[in-house]
């Protein structure tokens, strides 16, 4: 019956009761009150009585809506005790209009069925044909444009006996649509005799259609930036097919409309044993998922799988203390004084802290300026991780702009060696004048510069400790930045306060004047690498403009040291202007995101890093070893130079079964920072060796031709051994 209908049959009873309460009052006989009394008790039972035999007849087991007509129907004549049966609602929307599945999409609304029966059955899940993908405007929706069977099964329970009548009721509601949305009810019952054998009815077919299995492969999925990836093995789904067709559109419906942005294209790579899936991320996905139940389908076959969280892949190398952490760091900062760009700075220096007692302060300045710029450093990645930013050690040298930075600074520091830049001897600290290059702000300027040319580098020690730094809480980062900036500083710190060390250091002389110009080279050397690792981000006609600019900066800082006084200031000022120019129009430029890697040349045995490719690689059962390198990580550049350009190792990644892929983190790239992170780094330069899908090694970031060719050829034995 129409629930409106009994609505206001109800709506009248009360009504009518509520009127006869009224008027009694007014009535002062007693027999006027009995009267009014079997009237109210004669249109009660009249009501009820109408209201049941309108029920009785307004049940039926179809009803037509707007565009669309819902039938009630079963796959047998009747109900065997002990045995199954189908009981589904067929919905046939008119052409041009759909209804929904269970995850309707962006939009819509999925159908629900509420069952009642007076019989005490089994009731199983409620099943949902294959779905369809369902284009409206800019939305994607899924759901059903042909006529559709939901249905659930009932075990008929033993005891029923056969002769009684069986009446199974559903509340039905449901959305149907094309442009505009209309929603629908309706109240469908079906009656079946208990009998001791049934056959089927000509509503049997429908029940089978497009229906998926319940699959019990092994699916898991791995959550990377902006997309899922799920490895779908594919002997289960084609149990009676070869292979799938590569020409084949495969689809992932996941239950939940918070996993996936469903208007996305969806794609898919086949390897040897599976399907793996890519869909990118919804807005809203939850920050913990373990399990996401999905129906994969090609649009003829489907299954039904629950897929679980990836846990397997990590990191091989074993978890550290804080202290052990805190060493590493300041291993790391002690290291970073003989990478190439500072050792010139930090040795010239050093030649200028010999016999004269300055004041502590004085003394302590260097250690003060490399102390404050790393804790600088920690304060702002804290600042970005804190406004949502996902940062890595070196994340500034992945901007043009910076770069640029860094090159006017560079040019400037060789002009300073010259004595061809004005200011440059009281920055650095280096000049002969004990006031101005021996005080405390010298000193500590000296410690700011050292730490702007050092960010580029990644020291052996320190790449786990800043890993783990850049993911852990605000104290932490703070600790081990400090612990970096210790040890970064302690070396020069020292002279100061050893009588012993400034001994060694020879007396000033003219030879200093002449290793202060050689230091020249060593500086122009790194404007170039700074240029090189710019055209690598950019193009060449910024290239020739930044080339142009430090040109025209090194002609203006040249004349200013040739000039006195405020006569200075007619071309400092331009310079200065030139460079903030410059860098501000660089800076209006991105960089190439990981998706123009193709642009640059290509090498010969390397596969460029992808998710996808990766989790392909190793569910072939392949050896594969991944490079995380940059253009601007010196290390990168010299393990590539004495390792991975060398003939054996390149003859070994030429090898059928060994792929070398590469991960270019020269400009920004979040799927590189993931993975990175994803084994405790912040970092470049990271070295992974998998075994197919069974072992991973992280190799050390000091590499040579004969450890990687020792690396390779063991996990070659193990796949031998294993086949």
């Amino acid at each position: 019956m129409d629930k409106k209908l009994i609505c206001l049959q109800v709506f009248d009873v009360v009504t009518f009761h509520i009127t006869i309460g009224v008027l009694k009052p007014l009535f002062e006989k007693s027999f006027m009150k009995r009267f009014l009394l079997y009237i109210q008790l004669a249109f009660t039972v009249l009501s009820l009585a109408s209201t049941s035999v309108s029920a009785q007849a307004a049940l039926s087991d179809s009803a037509t809506g707007p565009h669309i007509e819902v039938r009630l129907i079963a796959d047998k004549d009747g109900l065997v005790p002990g045995e199954a049966v189908e009981i589904g609602v067929h919905l046939i929307p008119e052409d041009g209009w759909h209804t929904y599945w269970k995850n309707p999409g962006d939009s819509g609304e999925a159908p629900t069925i509420n069952w009642t029966f007076d019989a005490d059955f089994e009731v199983g899940d409620l099943i949902w044909p294959i779905p369809r993908k369902i284009p409206v405007a800019h939305l994607v929706n899924y759901g059903y444009e042909l006529p559709t069977v939901l249905h659930t099964g009932f075990i008929v329970p033993k005891a029923l006996e056969p002769g009684r009548n069986i009446t199974i009721t559903a509340d039905l509601s449901w959305l149907v649509c094309k442009e505009d949305c209309i929603p629908g009810w309706a109240t469908l019952a079906i009656t079946l005799p208990v009998v001791e054998q049934a056959r089927n009815t000509d509503n049997a077919d429908l029940f089978f259609k497009n229906v998926p299995f319940y699959g019990q492969s092994k699916v898991s999925f791995e959550i990377q930036v902006g997309s899922i990836l799920f490895d779908i093995p594919f002997e289960e789904l084609f149990r009676n097919r070869e292979r799938p067709d590569p020409e084949r559109t495969w689809y992932v419906f996941p239950f939940r409309g918070d996993i996936t942005n469903h208007a996305a294209e969806q794609n898919t790579v086949i390897t040897d044993s599976s399907l793996l899936h890519t869909i990118e991320t919804s807005e809203y996905l939850p920050a913990k998922v373990e399990e996401i139940e999905i129906l994969v389908s090609d649009g003829e076959i489907g299954a039904y799988y629950t897929a679980k969280l990836n846990v397997v892949d990590a990191p091989t190398e074993p978890e550290y203390s804080l202290l052990v952490l805190i060493a590493m760091a300041f291993l790391g900062g002690l290291i970073l004084n003989v990478m190439p760009c500072v050792l010139p700075i930090l040795s010239m220096k050093a030649l200028t802290i010999k016999n004269e007692a300055a004041p502590l302060n004085v003394q302590l300045g260097y250690f003060v300026g490399v102390l404050t710029s790393f804790i600088a450093f920690a304060l702002i990645i804290i600042a970005f991780k804190q406004a949502g930013a996902n940062l890595g050690w070196g994340f500034h040298m992945q901007s043009p702009a910076m770069i640029a930075f860094l090159a006017f600074l560079f040019v400037y520091i060789a002009l300073a060696l010259l004595d061809a830049a004005p200011g440059g001897n009281r920055l650095m600290g280096i000049g002969a004048n004990q006031a101005g290059g021996k005080g405390f702000s010298s000193q500590f300027l000296t410690g700011v510069l050292a730490v702007v040319v050092a960010s580029p580098c990644t020291a052996p020690f320190m790449a786990t400790a800043m890993g783990v730094a850049l993911v852990s809480n605000t104290s932490t980062i703070l600790l081990l930045f400090g612990s970096l900036g210790l040890g970064f500083a302690l070396p020069l710190t020292l002279i100061n306060f050893l009588p012993f060390v400034a001994r060694i250091i020879p007396k000033p002389g003219n030879w200093m004047i002449t290793f202060r110009q050689f230091l020249v080279f060593p500086m122009l050397a790194t404007t170039v690498w700074l240029l090189w690792v710019f055209d690598s981000q950019s193009h060449g006609e910024l290239l020739i403009w930044l080339m142009v600019g430090l040109l025209v900066f090194a002609f203006f800082l040249w004349l200013a040291s040739k000039c006195q006084g405020w006569t200075r200031v007619i071309f400092i000022l331009p310079s200065l202007l030139l460079m903030a120019w410059t860098i501000h129009e660089l800076a209006n430029y991105s960089s190439l995101d990981y998706s123009q890697a193709e642009q640059k040349e290509s090498k010969p045995n390397v596969t460029p890093y992808s998710p996808s490719k990766l989790a392909s690689l190793k569910g072939s059962d392949q050896i594969v070893l991944v490079n995380m390198t940059a253009d601007w990580c010196i290390t990168c550049k010299v393990n590539e130079y004495v390792a991975f350009e060398q003939a054996k190792v390149q003859q070994l990644f030429a090898s059928e079964n060994i792929h070398y892929v590469e991960g270019d983190w020269t400009n920004k790239n979040q799927e590189i920072l993931d993975y990175l992170q994803s084994y405790g780094r912040s970092g470049v330069p990271l070295y992974v060796l998998y075994v197919g899908d069974k072992r991973v090694e992280v190799l050390p970031q000091l590499l040579t031709a004969e450890s990687l060719v020792n690396a390779i050829t063991q996990a070659q034995e193990e796949i031998a051994n294993e086949s």
